[in-house]
């Protein structure tokens, strides 16, 4: 909603991101997570217009730290952030999908592995468990 966003929130947040990323934690491919994260008291309509991504797939994501609110959007190919929700497709690693770590970091895993974390919380098990 646009009556929520401050005119200078977006100028205020993007003056202190960085850039963070981490690697694909699968042997089954390289690449890396690229994305930034801001919070604030209020939900944002877009991300600051004077982010750089170098390629399709980075993210931005905005905690909205009043009603606790994620949003997620993804730079595409045509240059355009575009919101997105867990589980979506990687615009170029087409075997991966985007999810969200408790700490609030995405990471784009493979569809096996979400199948595997999926299946073990509906099992109730975690990894280690289902040796004893």
């Amino acid at each position: 909603n646009a009556s929520d966003t401050a005119p200078d929130t977006l100028g205020a947040l993007s003056s202190s991101l960085k850039l963070r990323s981490r690697g694909f934690s699968s042997a089954t491919g390289s690449g890396r997570t690229y994305w930034w994260f801001t919070s604030s008291p209020n939900s944002l309509d877009k991300p600051p217009t004077d982010l750089k991504p170098k390629e399709a797939g980075y993210l931005y994501l905005h905690r909205n730290t009043t009603n606790k609110s994620l949003q997620i959007w993804m730079h595409t190919a045509r240059r355009t952030w575009i919101p997105v929700k867990p589980e979506q497709e990687h615009p170029s690693f087409h075997d991966r999908i985007l999810t969200i770590h408790k700490d609030q970091s995405p990471n784009w895993i493979t569809r096996s592995s979400h199948t595997t974390v999926t299946t073990r919380r509906a099992k109730g098990t975690r990894r280690g468990d289902e040796d004893q």
